[in-house]
């Protein structure tokens, strides 16, 4: 795909997937309505977006609408759904690992 090289990590949601590059910067692909994609829009997208504001990911995974992340020090989620039929909620990091 293009816009991929250095890939070391490949997540698949439902209608969407990640990739994991050797910077440590997240991508992704596909159905967005629920703001999986992470780079701020409900916009679909063929090709591969950067996740915005997220940087030194170690890894990465995806399961039904939810998109995570994992940060050198730090699990954060890129989305959610809050029930059924509420809108996608951002959610913060929790503290860092001691």
């Amino acid at each position: 795909m293009t816009g991929l090289a250095g890939v070391t990590k490949i997540a698949a949601g439902d209608e969407f997937s990640l990739a994991l590059r050797s910077d440590g910067t997240a991508w992704a692909w596909g159905f967005n309505g629920f703001g999986q994609l992470g780079d701020g829009t409900r916009t679909s997208s063929a090709v591969p977006v950067r996740v915005s504001g997220l940087s030194q990911v170690t890894s990465i995974a995806a399961s039904g609408i939810a998109a995570y992340a994992i940060r050198t020090r730090s699990i954060t989620g890129l989305t959610s759904l809050c029930g059924p039929g509420a809108p996608t909620a951002r959610l913060r990091a929790p503290p860092p690992c001691r």
